[in-house]
């Protein structure tokens, strides 16, 4: 038996020697032998052996005999460690619980010692290049190497961390983690598994026992005792032949079959991994016969995790998850992008598998961040669907030209209708076609690292070389060329480089212009895009031009689609809510609705939409009950058609919940609100940003409510789920207006100054968000007691407002009045004061029902300035407002209302000496 010096130095002339070129071995060797001839011949076996297959590749029968009985050794030490008790047992070695016993230090280890009567030189190897690969990986997901030897009885040992956890499967189980919260712990091992496979390495046996997962949430890679390093040789890849020692169940088709092994094995035991994590079953079943085990290897396929999930019992279910969710709606959290995930990292070919652990988890993280996968193709569905959900622009703009392309040929089959000569619009068609395809192969090709010399081209970047090859392209169809670069317009403009879109649109619009006919079909959609594009851009003026030239060509032709006039004349609605008045926009969109009930009936789902767009431009001309009266309408029919659980549907109840209790009817309003958090959270779950935008909204109606604590909290948890600095922005000013009412002064005007800061950043055209945030500033600085910079920053915010709304009974003036009115009031300008308030009341009247929260509260600020006045005739007036604003005060339980009566009670005895005089003259 070697002892304990001689093993260290062989075990240290084996690390040197493993890691040199062949040459270099060979010269180091040769020194060797002229030293220490045994010594080198000892470290020339441990060397071969590393050079062939090792025990772990062989097949089972040779090495079962080894494996079965194992002992402590004598004095249950390993060099400065006290063995308690095994926690552990593998191949080659046994794995001990450990303290260190020298008086150095306390600390819990875990100790691998090789098996008694495994000390071959095959096995000697296999147990040092675990070893060795431990000591090359430093990473927060794996465990470390802490120390290595000899024992008393002559075996190696190395220590490692102790991880004192559960299994993977079993912690998220035990916790009840839910989807979200699962891939991101397995993002976190293969994040792992990918620094591991940059140094070279691949763990060949992952799956959830060799992943611990600490108290705190964090997993630990365990057990590379059957890891091979990448840069042996080619031949070293290959397994040997029988039954290898390994999982079956998690291992990878190569790895049964005795093909290459590569990084793209990891990944397959990854894949296995997530999809057991998440529906607690693999997605195939396989035999435990040698043979059959390699058939079904060569043949097997994988079952999707959210079939799998559908077929869960509900114990199942239950055990998994807890109560808060049932198979169907786990199918439906699964469905998609995370049944990709598992599906590419479980193909059968390595070649079509994730190349790398690392593109893996950068898909893991992509889901988690809701942004487009890369596991699957850029459909023009499935990039929307991203678009949408995200908010974000930068979706890649070829995928996007794709969608706008396919979305043309619904006019490309309207123009085929009005075309005079079928054969000829046929060749004018094929010659299109044939522009579209180089258009694509164009852009597509932009991403080529041989075109692009290696930089990363953004979305924009990619559209200006698209235009750039249609400007230069040689061709006789110059109206082809003129539509392609109206699609690349029109995705520039959904992009938001709207000075580009602009060139871009106006250079189309040219080239097709002096290509085609003053009353060409074609020219709708030039004047369509670039008119969109005009008006997301803020330039109505120029979006109502075009509206106006692409209805005047549609409407005198006679088959024109009409669904097509009445899109155009609700894209012209909106804009002329900005270019002239909201009564001419409300106008011309009851038009709309009147076509479409004519031409499809009143409960046709069309028809619901443009009601929906009716009510939002009643909402904004101040009309509210004609627009609840409209969304009232549309509802039902639109819940019928979709479903209850449809983003649309989601989407207006929202809606209709904020004009509900805008105009005072929060009781109405909370149930259509509940509705929508529900539909919002099987859709897509509570962690979802569409979600968080109902919890937002809910937030507002319980301010309204005073519910303050509750309020509070929604508003925080909206903060945290936000997508947008204009979001960030409406959350803080709200937050903002709930310190207020708790009193937190300064936390409110730190909420309100970063409110109006991310409205600047947001860089909205004609936003007078920032205006509110100023006022709401000011009004918690008058508060605070200072009233000039009280003062300055209402005043400025009412200059801003009015800038924007002129005269126009705008709900955005109210609070900024009621801080205006306070304000002057407080510094003895009553005349100031009455004006404010008795505006506010005005406007309160005019836009809510008479008993609104807005009526009630400004009738008791007029009244106090009446009061503070002292003259009869107020003194009269005030009493009379006190008692109107009452009743409406009682029914809402409002906290003013001790307040309120103790004023009127005042009031009354300071009016009634001069009553009595009077009665007596």
């Amino acid at each position: 038996m070697v002892d304990t010096a001689r093993w260290g130095e062989i075990s240290a002339l084996f690390d040197e020697l493993v890691e040199l070129p062949p040459d270099a071995r060979a010269r180091r060797l040769a020194a060797l032998d002229t030293d220490d001839a045994a010594l080198a011949a000892e470290v020339r076996a441990l060397l071969d052996a590393d050079g062939r297959d090792g025990v772990l590749d062989a097949g089972a029968p040779r090495v079962l005999p080894d494996l079965l009985v194992d002992t402590a050794p004598a004095d249950r030490r390993a060099g400065a460690y006290r063995l308690l008790h095994p926690i552990g047992e593998g191949g080659m070695g046994v794995v001990w619980l450990g303290e260190r016993s020298d008086g150095a230090f306390e600390q819990r280890v875990a100790v691998k010692v090789l098996k008694r009567g495994m000390d071959t030189h095959a096995i000697l190897r296999r147990f040092l290049q675990e070893r060795r690969i431990l000591a090359r990986l430093h990473h927060p997901h794996v465990v470390r190497l802490l120390d290595g030897g000899m024992s008393g009885d002559g075996r190696p040992f190395y220590v490692m961390d102790h991880v004192d956890g559960e299994a993977l499967t079993t912690y998220a189980a035990t916790h009840r983690l839910d989807v979200v919260a699962r891939v991101a712990l397995l993002a976190k091992v293969a994040e792992a598994v990918a620094y591991a496979h940059a140094q070279l390495v691949v763990h060949r046996d992952l799956k959830p026992s060799n992943v611990l997962v600490d108290a705190a949430g964090e997993p630990r890679v365990l057990d590379f005792g059957i890891a091979k390093l990448l840069e042996e040789s080619g031949e070293q890849t290959r397994t040997g032949t029988g039954l290898r020692v390994l999982s079956p169940a998690y291992a990878a088709p190569e790895q049964i079959l005795g093909e290459a092994i590569g990084t793209a094995t990891d990944v397959y035991a990854l894949g296995l991994m997530l999809c057991e994590l998440l529906v607690g079953r693999l997605p195939r079943q396989r035999s435990s016969v040698p043979a059959q085990l390699a058939q079904e290897a060569t043949h097997e396929t994988s079952e999707r995790a959210s079939a799998l999930a559908a077929r869960l019992a509900a114990a199942d279910v239950d055990a998994l998850y807890g109560s808060g969710i049932d198979a169907k709606r786990l199918a439906q959290a699964l469905a998609g992008d995370l049944d990709i995930i598992v599906a590419t990292a479980l193909q059968r070919d390595p070649a079509r598998r994730y190349p790398t652990a690392a593109a893996f988890a950068d898909d893991l993280r992509r889901w988690l961040a809701r942004r487009p996968i890369t596991a699957r193709a850029d459909s023009a569905s499935y990039r929307i669907a991203r678009f949408v959900r995200r908010h974000r622009l930068g979706v890649a703009a070829a995928a996007l030209v794709v969608v706008s392309l396919v979305a043309g040929l619904g006019i490309a089959i309207w123009q085929a209708r009005v075309a005079r000569e079928q054969a000829t619009l046929a060749h004018a068609q094929a010659e299109r076609a044939e522009r579209v395809k180089e258009l694509l192969v164009s852009i597509f090709q932009q991403n080529d690292p041989s075109l692009s010399k290696g930089e990363e081209l953004s979305a924009a970047e990619i559209l200006r070389r698209g235009r750039a090859a249609l400007e230069t392209t040689v061709t006789s169809d110059d109206a082809t060329r003129g539509e392609l670069l109206m699609t690349i317009a029109e995705i520039q403009g959904n992009l938001g480089v709207w000075g580009e879109a602009i060139a871009t649109g106006e250079r189309a619009h040219a080239i097709l212009a002096a290509s085609v006919g003053p009353n060409d079909p074609r020219l709708v959609y030039a004047y369509f895009v670039r008119g969109s594009i005009y008006s997301d851009a803020d330039r109505n003026q120029e979006a109502e031009r075009d509206f106006r030239s692409a209805l005047a060509i549609l409407e005198a032709t006679p088959d024109a689609p009409p669904e097509r006039v009445e899109t155009l004349r609700e894209k012209l609605a909106y804009v002329l809510n900005v270019t002239q008045s909201p009564e001419a926009a409300i106008a011309l969109e009851r038009t709309v609705v009147e076509a479409s009930r004519r031409r499809l009936g009143d409960d046709a789902p069309a028809v619901a939409d443009h009601r929906l767009a009716l009510a939002l431009m009643l909402e904004e001309g101040g009309r509210y009950d004609e627009g609840l009266r409209e969304y009232a309408a549309a509802l039902p029919i639109l819940s019928r058609a979709r479903g209850a659980y449809d983003p649309r549907v989601c989407e207006v109840q929202r809606n209709y919940a904020g004009l509900l209790d805008r105009v005072g009817r929060a009781g109405d309003a909370e149930p259509l609100l509940t509705d929508a958090l529900a539909c919002y959270e099987k859709l897509y779950g509570v962690d979802s940003r569409p979600y968080s935008r109902v919890v937002f909204s809910r937030g507002i109606l319980l301010l309204g409510q005073h519910r303050l604590g509750e309020a509070e909290q929604d508003f925080r948890a909206a903060l945290r789920a936000s997508d947008s600095d204009y979001m960030h922005a409406h959350g803080h000013r709200y937050l903002g207006r709930v310190l207020e009412e708790q009193k937190r002064y300064a936390e409110a005007l730190a909420e309100l100054a970063e409110a109006e800061r991310l409205y600047r950043a947001a860089d909205q055209p004609h936003d007078i968000q920032r205006w509110r945030a100023r006022a709401d500033a000011g009004y918690v600085m008058f508060l605070q007691g200072d009233a000039r910079r009280a003062r300055e920053a209402v005043d400025a915010a009412l200059a801003g407002i009015a800038a924007e709304k002129g005269d126009a009974a705008a709900p955005e003036y109210i609070r900024p009045l009621r801080a205006q009115g306070a304000i002057a009031r407080a510094g003895g300008d009553l005349a100031t004061a009455i004006k404010a308030h008795r505006r506010w009341h005005e406007l309160a009247l005019a836009l809510y029902a008479a008993d609104s929260r807005d009526a009630w509260q400004s009738d008791y600020e007029l009244a106090l300035d009446l009061v503070a006045s002292g003259e009869a005739g107020a003194l009269a007036e005030a009493a009379s407002l006190l008692e109107r604003a009452l009743p409406a005060a009682r029914k809402s339980a409002a906290p003013e209302l001790a307040e309120i009566e103790r004023t009127r009670r005042d009031l009354a005895r300071r009016l009634r000496p001069t009553t009595g005089d009077d009665d007596a003259s």
